[in-house]
């Protein structure tokens, strides 16, 4: 009987042990996904007019020795548009090179933003996009800058 008290005991410490550290190494990998974060800054050289606050900023990678690849998505994330300009700050995986597929030989990253501002669920004249014609929308992962773009309506 002594020993199974023993037994039970040492069951419960090894239960306690494994589940304690299961949660530590959960938090590690959170930490190991997001090592850092790009700010964006959106602004408008006209007026904007927002029935939809809701817009969505993409971060692509693509490889620049690569042509006619398909650019993948590193980062994703929905904003409030309610006032421009607007600073988002981006978090960016550990490695973002390798979200992108296939292996890049040389990685870069440009942003796309998206705004259905009239809230008719179609991409037409009115909605938001990245203005390219004030610059590329080339985004560098490692500044520690706050990137600045500008908004137009299509």
């Amino acid at each position: 009987m002594k020993q199974c008290k023993h037994l039970f005991a040492f069951i419960c410490i090894c239960a306690i042990a494994i589940c304690s550290s299961s949660c530590k190494s959960s938090d590690t990998k959170d930490k190991e996904i997001v090592d850092n974060s790009v700010t964006i800054r959106l602004r408008s050289l006209t007026d904007i007019k927002l029935q939809n606050p809701t817009a969505v900023v993409t971060l692509y990678g693509y490889d620049e020795a690569m042509a006619d690849t398909k650019a993948s998505v590193v980062a994703r994330k929905t904003v409030s548009l309610t006032a421009v300009p607007l600073d988002v700050v981006m978090a960016i995986p550990k490695k973002p090179e390798s979200m992108i597929n296939p292996k890049p030989l040389k990685a870069s990253y440009y942003l796309a933003f998206y705004c259905d501002a009239n809230k008719n669920n179609i991409e037409d004249e009115g909605d938001l996009i990245l203005d390219s014609s004030k610059g590329l929308n080339t985004v560098i992962l490692d500044s520690k800058d706050t990137q600045v773009y500008f908004l137009k309506s299509m």
